[in-house]
Order: C-alpha cells, then structure tokens, then sequence
C-alpha cells in the first residue's frame, strides 16, 4: 500500500502478528536469525498499547475520548518540567518534537492494533471517522477553552513561565518568531496572528476552518502505534516548518481524507504514494 513499509517485508510479517493479536511485542527477525524490537516501540510494545502509558496520558493531557479512541495534547516531554509534562510549542525549549500548532491532539485506538496508517484498509472506515469526529472535537474543545485550562490556545497564548532545560531557565512565553511565518489558509500568517494576538488580544474568526488532520507513514513517524495529528493550520509552529523542510518532498504530514481516498481506491491513483504526495501537495 505505502512503498517504503511494503518494502520492509519483515518488519511487514513482525507487525501482521502483532496486529492479529498472535504475537504481543512487534520482533524482526533479520537476515542472520537474529531478532530486534521494531523501531518506534518500548521494547516491541508499541506506546500507545501499554497500560501505563495510557494511565499516565488520562491523567496529565486527555482532552476527551469516545467509545473505541483517546484524544490527548502531545506529552511525556523529557527534557524539562513542563505543565502536566506536555510538549511544548517553542522550537527553542522542544526542537523537532515540539507541537506542530498552538491547537495539537493526538487520537490513539483504545484497543485496535495497527502499527501506523500503511496498514489501514477500507474495513477501518468507521475507525477512521471516529478518530477524525474525535479530533474535531478534541480541536473544538481546546479552541474554545479560556486561558486557564492547560493546552488550550488561550492558555498557550498567554503563557509566562519559565522551565529548567539542563540548568537554564527559559521562556515559555510564545513569540511570532516561534511560528510559521508562511501564508496559510484565507492568507492568514501564524506569526501574524499571534503578533496581533499580544498587540490586541483578538484572534481569527472561523478558527476551526483552518483544521488539518493527518498521519504520519512509516519512516517518518517517532512512534509505532496508530495515531492522528489533529491541529490548526493557522497557528502552526516553527517546528512544523522545520519539520517539513527535514522531509523535503518526502511529506512527513500526510492528509487523513488522502489515506482515505488511496485505501477506497487505489486504481484511481495510479503510481501509489507518489500519487497520493501529489494529491497532499496540491492541497497545501
């Protein structure tokens, strides 16, 4: 379905018994019958599939859930104290694992086991459409939150702490050049708006129009558990440019409805992935 993963047949083989349920750990076997834990999982238990994880997740950055998913603000940041340990927006304190946008959720499957978006198939439809209402609302939720629930847009905005990064305090107080500084969606500029934000306090209207969803396909993701990144467009960060300009024409973001589309009808694309790149670029 995705080039690269199709061509790592054993890492392939290690994930369709994990994903069966007739293994618990994600274990490629390599050319010399040695074996290793596949990339992006804690000792071949993927993430988001670890009890603890996900208890510690419900307790610092859950947004909202449904019946078969998690919404949650990306966290677990390791290299400082940050509120409720989530990732922070600042290239300056997260470099590449900072948040993509001021407005950032993560939707997990509870149970469903799937490595990443190169295994989806057409009977994962109505997971798919859970996961996207989800992050709408997770979206939703954290737009329309005030400046004192942590992680939403008013509270990012007006954020004044410092936190300890190897010995030196920094600010966490967000300024325009810690966005994008690119035209985006109704010619809006993420910079801009927050430099308009601090100046007068108002902010877009239509905010939610700006909602992008996407996965990120094997290669480019950190993580080897299925996830959706839920963000607003028009408050992207540095780190997603940086992010993009690392992957080049690669496409480290790839649009959810664009995996919807390949997966429903692979024929229509012709060439594959290189199909579905150009389908994300032209939309960008």
């Amino acid at each position: 379905m995705f080039s690269k993963y199709e061509s790592n047949p054993k890492l392939k083989d290690a994930a369709s018994q994990w994903e069966s349920g007739y293994k618990d750990v994600i274990e490629v076997t390599n050319e010399d019958g040695s074996k290793e834990f596949a990339k992006g999982t804690i000792r071949g238990v993927p993430p988001f599939h670890k009890p603890e994880i996900i208890e510690d997740m419900k307790g610092k950055t859950l947004v909202c859930e449904s019946e078969n998913c998690y919404a949650f603000i990306p966290g677990a940041f390791r290299n400082g104290d940050t509120p409720n340990k989530m990732q922070p927006a600042r290239f300056e304190i997260g470099g590449e694992g900072s948040l993509q946008s001021l407005v950032h959720t993560l939707v997990v499957p509870k149970t469903i086991r799937k490595i990443s978006c190169d295994t989806l198939n057409v009977s994962d439809e109505s997971l798919i459409n859970e996961m996207k209402e989800l992050g709408k609302r997770s979206v939703q939720m954290l737009i329309e939150g005030d400046e004192h629930m942590i992680g939403s847009l008013k509270w990012q905005l007006n954020l004044t702490d410092e936190v300890d990064i190897d010995g030196t305090m920094i600010s966490m107080e967000l300024k325009p050049e810690d966005m994008s500084p690119y035209p985006l969606e109704e010619g809006l500029i993420p910079s801009e708006i927050v430099r308009e934000y601090k100046d007068t306090g108002s902010l877009p209207v239509n905010i939610m129009g700006s909602l992008r969803q996407s996965f990120h396909r094997y290669g480019h993701y950190t993580v080897a558990s299925l996830h959706m990144h839920n963000y607003i467009g028009n408050f992207i960060t540095l780190a997603h440019d940086k992010a993009e300009e690392k992957y080049a024409d690669d496409f480290k973001n790839v649009s959810v409805d664009d995996v919807m589309h390949y997966i429903k009808d692979i024929e229509e694309l012709g060439d594959g992935m290189d199909g579905l790149c150009r389908t994300q670029s032209s939309s960008r």
